[in-house]
């Protein structure tokens, strides 16, 4: 099995919905299974200790990374979820990072606490606060919002509201929700169960996304895709709170009838629902949007994003304003694609923010699927703005990010001789992508994800290693072996405010390490100081040896032990920030820069020859060659010094053995890669 590109890696990703002629959602079903990362796993074992590799120089990546701690647990336990844990306050430009661990006396877990890292000079130096020590309760998954009603540039002074999940002894499974509140003095606790008004079910709160009003009197909002508790709840629900400082008092506790399910595409089964997770955002004059994308009651065929407005601190909410489908299909034609546009992982990370009253992005992924194959990928951003929604392409996928862990049951089990076989449980990034937007205080938009870089080529391990992936038609664990994979960078784009374009896409990593969990504020000072974190794999130079994982840990090739995301191997929380509009040492990834265009490769899929055409703005040394998944060359296309103008060649597909290739054009030196599928 080789890890690939786009191409190579999609059949199975299609595999659990149908396709229409033209736009159709992948029907897919969302399963209620909130304590799925903990399952057979020891929350009571304490953490790994490894050496923490302090590196704030430059080094082989084009940022400069402060490391700021070790996860403590799973990532997905702190920084790895929909939650907001950086967060900037964009008039002072306050940087805050929130650190949830477990509490150990003795090596015996007792109880949970909370740090609060604060920064006044863009991450050069931070201050670290315990802001919650509870004993017999771990408390994890911190959603954090700050608020300025006084515009102090002293941290301390500002307001705060912390929300998360509570797991308590001596089970420590999860049982309920709380926040920790600062407003004018000491913070203060509040239980948060579930909405107070409408809640005949007893839903409870679950993960969301949490949003600050500005002006004198702020408010923090919470939207949350609602936990079922212990009945037989209709899975899928939503929720929202509304935390007014003046007032010390929550304005907000309900599950709104706009947001109802009947709203939406009903499923089979209480335990399951079609409907994604649910954004919030506000503009400046306080009113409250929140954005779904999903599958509605009326239109059973189609999933599409779609907003509800609030302007009385959420207490009452708009019918949803739905992007039109055939915007959607104007977008496909607008593309030339002939396949099936679908939209791509509607229940990983969206994003959503608000550029002014009644005007809104929501940045997802869309793609146009040929043969049960993805083909192409984009990310997009569906905007509204005088009383019409529209769609504009922001950059092109190459491939799905994955991360992995430790596969227990089938590595032989956690005790003895058995912890030094290490299995990885190889599944797909549970966030997709990555895609984030932050809005600055000038109105000008950044979009951050990550992907597989290409122009890295394939790499290609000494020996094959076994993996675990799990099966969920028939619900149980299938054993393989992977013998290569792509590394993965990170990419952002931005558009001014006041623009319909947005910026050639950018790598600003552009290393061959393994980026995944990474994280910007959803509202920042300035897009020529982005704020980023992410999260480190653990390296062989950390492994300690006398831990009985450490065989099986060495054993890995180095770029899949980057991906790793276990309990066991501890991730370095990682910050850095950039210049947007002026990047250094980093690689544009849109050809529009370039003194040449890659058209295209069509048609791909192909089965007898496919077409290749690029336009050069000058004359230049070109070299056209096919490589396949191991990045070996197959042959050269073409080779030598071509005028000004468009070109064009033709690949005998017919000669080709069916598979994955690459097509890679490069001139002067400057090289882009486009896949290609060819199928017999």
């Amino acid at each position: 099995m080789k890890r690939s590109l786009l191409l190579a890696g999609s059949a199975a990703m299609l595999a659990c919905g149908t396709l229409a002629a033209q736009v159709r959602v992948n029907p897919g079903l969302r399963t209620n299974s909130p304590q799925s990362i903990l399952n057979n796993v020891k929350m009571t074992e304490a953490p790994v200790r490894v050496p923490l590799e302090k590196n704030n120089a430059a080094s082989t990546q084009a940022l400069s990374y402060k490391d700021m701690y070790q996860t403590d647990f799973f990532p997905q336990f702190e920084t790895f979820t929909i939650h907001q844990v950086l967060v900037q306050e964009p008039k002072s430009g306050a940087l805050f990072l929130v650190q949830n661990h477990r509490r150990f006396t003795n090596n015996t877990l007792d109880g949970g606490q909370v740090e609060l890292h604060v920064s006044t000079n863009d991450g050069a130096s931070w201050t670290e606060s315990r802001i919650l020590d509870k004993s017999n309760v771990v408390f994890a998954m911190p959603s954090f919002a700050v608020a300025n009603p006084n515009d102090e540039s002293d941290p301390t002074k500002m307001m705060w509201f912390l929300y998360g999940f509570t797991y308590p002894g001596p089970n420590w499974s999860r049982t309920s929700q709380l926040s920790l509140i600062k407003t004018t003095g000491d913070p203060f606790e509040f239980p948060l169960e579930g909405p107070e008004n409408g809640n005949t079910a007893g839903y409870t709160w679950n993960y969301g996304t949490i949003a600050t009003s500005g002006g004198a009197n702020p408010v923090t909002f919470f939207a949350s895709e609602l936990g079922t508790g212990t009945g037989n709840a209709q899975y899928g629900a939503y929720g929202v709170f509304a935390f007014d400082y003046s007032s010390e008092d929550f304005v907000t506790s309900s599950m709104p009838s706009q947001w109802d399910v009947s709203n939406f595409r009903p499923s089979p089964n209480p335990a399951s629902s079609y409907n994604a997770q649910i954004h919030i955002s506000t503009d400046p004059d306080g009113r409250t949007y929140a954005a779904v994308n999903n599958i509605f009651a009326d239109d059973q065929e189609n999933r599409v994003p779609a907003v509800s407005i609030s302007d009385d601190r959420g207490t009452s909410w708009t019918t949803w304003n739905r992007l039109p489908v055939s915007a959607l299909t104007a977008y496909r034609t607008e593309a030339n694609w002939t396949g099936t546009l679908q939209l791509v992982g509607a229940y990983e990370q969206d994003a959503f923010t608000v550029t002014g009253e009644n005007e809104w992005s929501y940045i997802m992924r869309v793609g146009e699927v040929q043969d049960n194959r993805w083909a192409n990928i984009h990310i997009v951003e569906a905007y509204y703005k005088s009383g019409a929604w529209g769609i504009r392409r922001i950059a092109e996928i190459n491939g799905f990010p994955i991360i992995t862990s430790r596969q227990d049951s089938i590595s032989g089990g956690t005790d003895g001789a058995a912890r030094a076989t290490w299995t990885s449980n190889y599944d797909g990034n549970p966030q997709g992508h990555e895609v984030e937007v932050a809005r600055d205080a000038a109105g000008n938009l950044l979009v951050k994800w990550i992907d597989e870089n290409p122009a890295h080529g394939m790499f290609r391990f000494a020996s094959p290693v076994n993996i675990a992936t799990f099966d969920q038609q028939n619900n149980r664990w299938n054993t393989g072996t992977l013998d290569s994979m792509m590394t993965t960078d990170m990419y952002y784009s931005y558009r001014k405010a006041g623009s319909t374009s947005w910026s050639p896409a950018v790598n600003i990593t552009n290393d061959t390490k393994y980026d995944k969990g990474t994280r910007i504020p959803a509202v920042i000072k300035s897009i020529n100081k982005v704020p980023v974190i992410y999260s480190q794999g653990i390296t062989k130079a950390q492994i300690n040896a006398q831990s009985p994982y450490a065989p099986g840990l060495q054993a890995l090739p180095d770029i899949l032990l980057e991906t790793q995301m276990d309990y066991r191997t501890p991730n370095t929380i990682r910050y850095s920030n950039f210049d947007a509009e002026n990047p250094t040492s980093v690689e544009e990834q849109n050809p529009i820069n370039y003194s040449f265009k890659f058209n295209g490769v069509t048609p791909n899929p192909a089965t007898s020859a496919s077409e290749v055409t690029f336009t050069l703005d000058r004359p230049g040394m070109v070299a056209v060659e096919l490589y396949d998944v191991l990045g070996n060359k197959v042959r050269t296309l073409a080779n030598g010094s071509m005028d000004t103008g468009v070109h064009g060649l033709t690949i005998n597909a017919a000669t080709i053995s069916a598979g994955s290739y690459y097509v890679s054009l490069t001139v002067d030196g400057a090289r882009i890669t486009k896949p290609l599928v060819v199928v017999k």
